[in-house]
């Protein structure tokens, strides 16, 4: 299950929010190993479903503290 949002009509993926199966776990750490990094393109080869989220803004990305600054003051 993947976290989804819509914003401006569109809907966005959210991969690094998602609940897997334990059965995944060798899987995962082979496409990890292999050198990939795109979760996306790992869960669209799974049986994954997209759960909906109305807040859109509860999944922004934050990777450095100018980022968290910006959202505070928004």
């Amino acid at each position: 299950a993947v976290a989804c949002t819509m914003s401006d009509d569109t809907q966005r993926e959210h991969p690094v929010f998602c609940l897997l199966k334990k059965n995944l776990l060798a899987d995962l750490d082979c496409y990890l190993q292999s050198g990939e990094r795109k979760m996306l393109a790992w869960q669209t080869r799974q049986s994954m479903v997209r759960v909906m989220f109305a807040d859109d803004h509860a999944f922004r990305n934050i990777n450095t503290l100018q980022d968290l600054h910006k959202l505070e003051t928004e």
